[in-house]
């Protein structure tokens, strides 16, 4: 996964704007935020939904190639 594409999937899904910053610096993506996460499952849970989208990306040319 790009590091880019994954900073504007982030920005996308986090909708905190102006308290949660989103940095990013050749292949590390810094999540920082003012107040303190209430939550760090939730974007344990973004991370999941992202890589799961990745991995369903790559993998459909070759489904479509099963089904024929």
């Amino acid at each position: 996964m790009d590091a880019a594409n994954f900073e504007q999937f982030l920005q996308e899904r986090i909708k905190v704007i102006g308290v949660v910053t989103i940095e990013r610096s050749k292949s590390k993506i810094a999540v920082t935020s003012e107040v303190p996460f209430s939550n760090r499952p939730a974007l344990q849970e973004t991370l999941k939904e992202a890589l799961n989208m990745e991995r369903n990306n790559r993998y459909q040319p070759l489904q479509k190639h099963a089904k024929m």
